[in-house]
């Protein structure tokens, strides 16, 4: 059976908060003999969703409720809900155990992942992208409460495209667990791994973005700045790096900036680092760790980031980019 109580914006806010929590990283790490039994004792527990509830973001705004169910032997697939803004897209879904099936934690053993790929299909061209448009997966296990493992996907965009009216492809490869090996210097990453996959060839699965997603505000700022106030593209790139930063845009859950500089004494694959801050008022929002800037087109380079919570783009005040303050009007 499905887990009770189950709510789409306090499933997404706790989903949320994991993903903030670990802040982009993704720890590898086995239970002590302790560990597992607590969490053995503790599955029987309704896990714990903080977060302010009275005046909890909306997600069902930019998101759809879906209830779609795949059997494979030992468990279930539960594809719950999906929601997305340009630059990411946001899938909860629960692996369901069977109760015959021992799912419990081990000694030893990891706890649970899931591993599945991500793509994007615009439907309305004849040829998709060469390289793909999606350019990271982020995969999280939000909790386990029983024997279900309440789990999210969030593919994200390269930042010249949109998740709007495209179809986000999911690809479910392994439900897995492993008893890490010994060293990093290792040949072997794990000494023993018990994996269940979702059919011989993976489950291949397509949501249709056919939904409002969440609005962009874009702010346009064509005003000049300097990139090497960052200490990394100065010693890279010596005492000056002038660019113009483009425009600068948010939606409640992420933000992507563009940054063109003159590039014309860079050799293939260089890259600058653009260094922001968005404020709110006098408060600076925090964000999650990202992969950095990525090239959008010969001129210049763009990034994009999560916001550690859900945010309103109207109380955005002011960006800082590499040291100077741009206000948004």
């Amino acid at each position: 059976g499905a887990a009770t109580g189950w709510n789409f914006n306090s499933a997404f806010s706790q989903a949320n908060q994991t993903v903030a929590e670990s802040n982009g990283t993704h720890i590898i790490k086995a239970y002590s003999t302790e560990e597992a039994e607590q969490e053995r004792n503790s599955e029987s527990t309704q896990p714990v969703i903080s977060g302010k509830q009275p005046e909890q973001f909306d997600y069902l705004s930019g998101g759809k409720e879906l209830d779609l169910w795949y059997t494979f032997d030992d468990f279930k697939l539960n594809i719950k809900g999906v929601c997305a803004d340009d630059y990411m897209a946001y899938v909860l879904f629960d692996i369901v155990f069977d109760e015959d099936f021992d799912y419990s934690a081990k000694a030893g053993w990891t706890a649970w992942e899931v591993c599945t790929l991500a793509e994007a299909v615009d439907n309305s061209l004849d040829e998709q992208p060469a390289l793909g448009m999606v350019g990271q997966i982020g995969e999280n296990i939000i909790s386990q409460e029983g024997n279900i493992l309440h789990c999210c996907v969030s593919p994200k965009m390269f930042s010249e495209y949109t998740w709007a009216g495209k179809t986000l492809v999911l690809d479910f490869k392994s439900v897995g667990r492993f008893v890490p090996g010994k060293s990093e210097k290792d040949d072997m990453q794990y000494q023993d791994k018990q994996e269940l996959l979702f059919g011989e060839d993976g489950l291949h699965v397509e949501i249709p973005i056919d939904f409002p997603i969440f609005e962009t505000t874009t702010w346009e700022i064509n005003q000049p700045t300097d990139l090497a106030a960052n200490e990394w593209n100065r010693l890279y790139y010596g005492g000056e790096l002038p660019a113009t930063v483009k425009y600068f845009s948010a939606t409640p859950l992420s933000w992507r900036i563009y940054v063109e500089a003159d590039t014309s004494d860079f050799s293939k694959g260089d890259a600058y680092c653009i260094d922001v801050d968005v404020r709110a008022g006098d408060k600076t929002l925090e964000i999650i760790s990202g992969d950095g800037s990525n090239w959008i087109d010969d001129n210049g380079q763009g990034e994009t980031r999560e916001f550690s919570q859900p945010i309103n783009p109207g109380d955005i005040t002011a960006i800082t980019v590499c040291g100077k303050t741009f206000e948004l009007k």
